[in-house]
């Protein structure tokens, strides 16, 4: 099992930067941030920096439209439980499945 297969199970989601930003260009690693620091002897650079500071950036972004959209959408149960935000109960009810 790889760890994208982990999260999924969860329910979780993956927000990878892509090359969406200039400055992913610049650090040219298109699944997130990352650093080597050989053992405490390589300082994070700028590159590396603006680089995690895009990918927090588009992480708050798609997590705020995210929770707009469910926000906009309490009557689908599908999507949101009663609250329209919090995830749904889902219970396998005679063969069908049931949300809350």
């Amino acid at each position: 099992m790889n760890i994208p297969d982990s999260v999924y199970h969860f329910g979780g989601l993956i927000v990878a930067p892509g090359y969406t930003d200039p400055v992913k260009f610049v650090d040219g690693n298109p699944y997130g941030t990352s650093h080597v620091n050989g053992q405490g002897a390589i300082p994070v650079d700028d590159t590396a920096r603006n680089a995690a500071v895009f990918q927090g950036k588009r992480v708050a972004t798609i997590t705020a439209a995210l929770k707009t959209g469910l926000a906009s959408r309490p009557e689908s149960g599908i999507w949101a439980g009663q609250d329209g935000l919090t995830p749904p109960t889902c219970l396998l009810h005679k063969d069908e499945l049931v949300f809350d």
